[in-house]
């Protein structure tokens, strides 16, 4: 019998005892999908149908709102459950938010062992600034206490994850870095889902029971995982997401289908799926076979998503881009018309519609009748003019008028090159590069362009694979690429988008646009009268770096978070274009670790080097970068890393500096606004001969750069080795 000790509007306890049991085990519920308000019902509980049948006695903590048990009241709810426990063995138990409560609480409860499956660390973005997820929550929650992080956790633990989500295996190695005695399980392909691919292997309830009465054999646990997992949709849907991100994506669609397959089967059989799991495996099937281009299981998955999903739910973009890649032009009408009734269309059904229109998905016919039906409506909202242009070239014959912005409602004001909105926020609009014109979708890149960008792209990645080290290519977002609500003119259009749309698949892994994680960062990641990244920005932006490349430096990028503390007030490079000059205030980072920089001669941009010596780093490795001032901008960051730091000032990959400099790995990079036309590496010059091509006059090079020069592009010589030793480097085996 089920009796409930403690409710208020945050969550409640409830308490299960079974008299002969020997231990008691205190659950926390899991993340909600939705918030609870209201009377609990009694059988709320976590796993408590399963510890009934155990005869194990149980108190379940209930939360009504995903809190992460930030609450006042959390030590009223711990010390009901000191009074009631008794003299009897204590567990904590939970999954996901339960689970970073089973290990808040564990040592506070004296418990003999805590039981999490894929925890979270911490959610407060000061300790967790790689967590994009669960932005909502942060919201809602008042003030973080993770004190039991600095105090550390004694109480024997059992983790169980997939160390193949980013996330999770960011937070298990946060957990296990406090933890006295921890065991971590590796549960391969759960992606976050680690209990229901458990259930799905018939090998939960056994695995709880096993680590409760302390027979758990990780050996035998890890073979049954293996043998079963293919009878688990979590399973082979997080094998397909592997292949994927791996360029394999028929194979990869292959696996989805087989996850897919399981759960219709499931169905069949009246099993009720769990409808979150279902969902995403849906969607991720959807993605697999767009990629692969399977237009027949594409075409048969569309009859199904429309008539009878396995679940309920939203399903409209699925059929979107299902209906793309099949043709089906009925379909697309059909649903672009059924998005027009709940208001105007943008983002990436704006794109579709433009895909529809001049890719010839539809008939003249067909276009004709739908711009009769709705394009008063997608004019009026339109003012980057595109939808009017693409129905005009059709030559139909109808009238295309796309309305001028009111020029006395404009919030804004542009100086020159620059824009200056109501909030004292400014933004690149001029120039050379015709920034406003594409950020409106007035113009485009084009298709030469596009096919350089992917060039360029597979031969770095050759280049790269044949020293056998990891490479990626940064587009650094402009600003309002990331500040769309602030940016006054709209919709905005991503010269980012525009190039990782119809990129190959295979190529995908090797690029990095962090613009929508840039949007959840907690601090602000760009500065407001400039157009480059504050140092939180730039730091969040080399997180996603390192993450791409598998390179680990959690404690040194910790390191630098802790630095990004020197005031300072400047003129942005935004804010030096108004008259008067602006200036803004912020904070910088200021290294406390030994770094020395060399730099050769300032006044131009192509050409420049610099390069960072920092005995300290993460990682006594060389790293090479083909970019602009963005990559300039986390220099120090990048010190912290590695030990040899050599950024090339460059729009190319220069292969030769490649063979010279011997790096540990590459990165390329370049601002968003320089993707407006993209030159083939093909066309680049030998690096060295960049002032002799200007014409410059003054070539000698500062003494104390000379010899930094000379070392780095030349590693296995004597003189470098010299050199480095000076710092110490390399640093003994």
């Amino acid at each position: 019998m089920t009796t409930i000790l403690f409710e208020n509007d945050n969550l409640s306890l409830h308490s299960v005892p079974i008299d002969q049991s020997e231990q008691v085990v205190v659950t926390f519920s899991p993340r909600l999908g939705a918030p609870r308000p209201g009377p609990a019902h009694p059988n709320a509980g976590f796993g408590q149908e399963f510890f009934r049948k155990s005869g194990i006695s149980v108190f379940h903590v209930v939360a009504k709102w995903n809190h992460w048990w930030q609450l006042d009241e959390m030590e009223e709810v711990l010390q009901a459950i000191r009074d009631r426990r008794g003299t009897r063995a204590l567990w904590t138990y939970g999954a996901s938010m339960g689970g970073t409560g089973a290990l808040m609480f564990a040592d506070r409860l004296d418990a003999e062992g805590a039981l999490s499956m894929y925890p979270q660390a911490s959610v407060d973005l000061s300790r967790a600034d790689f967590e994009p997820r669960w932005m909502a929550d942060r919201r809602r929650i008042k003030t973080f206490d993770d004190r039991w992080l600095d105090a550390g956790l004694s109480t024997p633990t059992w983790l169980f994850h997939d160390p193949a989500h980013i996330e999770d295996d960011r937070h298990a190695r946060m957990i296990a870095a406090v933890a006295a005695d921890i065991h971590c399980i590796p549960v391969r392909f759960s992606d976050h889902a680690a209990m229901r691919m458990l259930l799905e292997c018939g090998l939960l309830s056994d695995t709880v029971r096993n680590v409760l009465a302390g027979r758990f054999d990780r050996d035998a646990f890890l073979q049954s995982v293996r043998s079963r997992r293919s009878g688990s949709s979590v399973a082979l849907t997080g094998a397909a997401g592997v292949l994927s991100r791996r360029g394999n994506h028929q194979r990869a669609a292959t696996m989805s289908g087989k996850a897919v397959a399981l759960l219709e089967s499931e169905r069949r059989s009246g099993r009720r799926l769990a409808t979150a799991i279902a969902t995403l495996t849906l969607h991720i099937h959807t993605a697999n076979l767009v990629r692969a281009r399977k237009v027949e299981e594409a075409a048969a998955l569309f009859v199904k998503l429309r008539d009878a999903p396995l679940v309920a739910g939203d399903f409209t973009q699925q059929l979107l881009q299902l209906a793309l890649l099949t043709r089906n032009s009925d379909e697309l009408i059909r649903l672009i018309e059924q998005r027009l009734t709940t208001g105007s269309i943008s983002g990436h059904w704006f794109e579709a519609l433009m895909t529809a229109i001049n890719g010839n998905h539809l008939l003249p016919d067909q276009i004709l009748k739908f711009h009769r039906r709705n394009g008063a409506k997608i004019l009026a909202a339109d003012t980057t003019g595109r939808y009017a242009q693409a129905i005009a070239a059709k030559n139909l014959d109808v009238a295309t008028t796309a309305p001028q912005p009111d020029a006395a409602s404009k919030a804004y004001r542009i100086e020159g090159d620059a824009l200056l909105t109501k909030d004292n926020v400014a933004f690149l609009v001029g120039g050379n590069l015709s920034v406003l014109q594409y950020v409106t979708g007035k113009l485009a890149p084009t298709p030469t362009s596009l096919a350089t960008f992917a060039g360029n792209l597979a031969e770095r990645a050759s280049i790269a694979r044949g020293q056998g080290i990891p490479y990626l290519h940064v587009i650094f977002p402009d600003k309002q690429s990331v500040m769309t609500e602030a940016f006054p003119i709209g919709p905005v259009h991503r010269l980012g988008d525009a190039y990782l749309a119809p990129l190959d698949p295979e190529l995908r892994p090797y690029v990095l646009y962090p613009a929508d994680r840039l949007r959840d960062e907690q601090r602000a990641p760009f500065l407001p009268l400039d157009t480059h990244m504050t140092d939180h920005g730039s730091l969040a932006v080399l997180r996603m770096m390192l993450s791409a490349t598998g390179i680990q430096a959690e404690e040194s990028l910790t390191r630098v978070e802790r630095r990004i503390v020197k005031a300072q007030r400047w003129a942005g490079d935004l804010g030096a274009k108004f008259t008067p000059r602006l200036f803004q205030d912020g904070v910088v980072l200021d290294p406390d670790w030994p770094v020395t920089a060399f730099r050769n001669s300032s006044g131009f941009n192509d050409g420049l080097v610099d390069i960072l010596i920092s005995p300290e780093a993460a990682h006594d490795r060389t790293a090479l970068l083909f970019g602009d001032s963005f990559f300039r901008m986390m220099l120090q960051h990048l010190s912290m890393v590695f030990t040899r730091v050599i950024c090339l000032r460059t729009r190319f990959l220069h292969p030769e500096m490649v063979t010279l400099i011997r790096p540990d790995v590459i990165f390329t990079g370049n601002a968003e606004r320089y993707l407006s036309n993209v030159t083939a590496d093909s066309q680049a010059q030998a690096f060295a001969l960049y002032p002799h091509l200007r014409a410059a006059t003054d070539l000698a090079m500062p003494p104390e750069f000379l010899e930094a020069w000379r070392a780095v592009t030349a590693p296995r010589s004597v003189y470098s080795q010299r050199f480095l030793h000076r710092y110490n480097l390399p640093r003994p085996a």
